[in-house]
C-alpha cells in the first residue's frame, strides 16, 4: 500500500514471514530464510532511504506495559530452534543515525486515546478450588508510551530487540530485559541484509507490547499446563490487535519527523 507522511513516499507491506515457520530445513538446526530474499527484494525495487520493521512483540521489561512501544535502530539473533547452528546465531546489528523526535509526543497523545482498549482484567485464582477470600486484583491505570533507545531514560543506546525462531516472552525471572527490548521473530534478518549491501538505507524497529513480561514464579516444571505461556498467548490474542495501532501510531511520529 503506498502512501505518504508530509513530503514522504512511504510504502507499507505486510510480509507474513516468521523465522518459526518458513525455513526448510538444511542441516542441523540451520534452515533457509525466505525474509532474507524478501527484505533484499524490496531494496531492490523500491531504493528506500529508510526501512522500518514494524508489529507486535512481548515485552521483557516490567515497565515496559500494554501498548507501549519499543524503538530501535539495533537487533541481535537469539535463536535455539531451527536456526541455533546458523553462523548468524548471536550476532547483533546496529543502524547509527539519529531518530527524529519532534512528533514522538504528539504520537503518544494519540495513543492515549486507545488506553481504554487496554485495559487489563481483574484477577484471581482460575478455578474455587484455590482457597481465595480476598476480592480481584485490579489493575493499575494504563498509558500507553514510546520507549526510544536513543533516549537513556528508556533503555541503553542501541539496546538491540531480540529476534527467535521460537516463541519466547519475557518473565520477571529470565532477564532478558538484560540482553535486549523485547522479543519477537524477524527483525534482525534485516540488520543482516543490510550489513550485505554495499549502500545499507537506515534501518529502525518499531515494537509495541502486545504482552508484557510475564510472572516468573508462575511456573511448575514438568506440569501439564505451562501457565506461562497460556498467559503470553492469551495477551497476544486478546490484545494484539488494539497493540498494532499504537505501534502504527509511533512509526507515524518517526515518519513525520522525517518529512520534515
Amino acid at each position: 500500500m503506498p502512501t505518504t507522511v508530509g513530503s514522504l513516499h512511504v510504502l507499507c507491506m505486510k510480509s507474513e514471514l516468521h523465522l518459526n515457520q518458513d525455513g526448510v530445513k538444511t542441516g542441523d538446526h540451520t534452515a533457509t530464510l525466505p525474509v532474507r530474499d524478501f527484505f533484499h527484494q524490496i531494496l531492490d525495487e523500491v531504493q528506500p532511504t529508510h526501512i522500518f520493521t514494524i508489529g507486535t512483540s512481548g515485552s521483557v521489561f516490567a515497565d515496559f506495559q500494554l501498548g507501549d512501544v519499543a524503538v530501535t535502530r539495533a537487533a541481535k539473533f537469539k535463536l535455539d530452534s531451527e536456526f541455533r547452528n546458523e553462523a548468524f546465531n548471536g550476532q547483533v546489528f546496529t543502524s547509527d543515525w539519529q531518530i527524529p523526535t519532534t512528533h514522538l509526543d504528539t504520537a503518544v497523545e494519540l495513543m492515549q486515546r486507545f488506553a481504554p482498549q487496554l485495559v487489563e482484567p481483574p484477577l484471581g485464582p482460575p478455578t474455587v478450588a484455590f482457597p481465595f477470600n480476598g476480592p480481584l486484583v485490579e489493575p493499575p491505570a494504563n498509558a500507553p508510551d514510546i520507549k526510544l533507545e536513543q533516549d537513556a531514560r528508556d533503555m541503553p543506546e542501541f539496546h538491540p530487540i531480540l529476534t527467535t525462531d521460537y516463541f519466547e516472552y519475557g518473565t520477571s525471572e529470565n532477564h532478558l530485559d538484560d540482553e535486549g527490548a523485547a522479543v519477537e521473530m524477524g527483525d534482525a534478518v534485516l540488520g543482516l541484509v543490510a550489513g550485505e549491501r554495499p549502500s545499507p538505507p537506515n534501518w529502525l524497529v518499531v515494537r509495541n507490547m502486545s504482552d508484557p513480561q510475564i510472572n516468573g514464579a508462575l511456573w511448575a516444571k514438568q506440569h501439564p499446563i505451562n501457565v506461562q505461556t497460556t498467559w503470553a498467548v492469551a495477551y497476544y490474542l486478546g490484545y494484539g490487535y488494539w497493540t498494532s495501532v499504537t505501534g502504527a501510531l509511533a512509526a507515524w511520529g518517526v515518519l513525520a519527523g522525517l518529512s520534515e
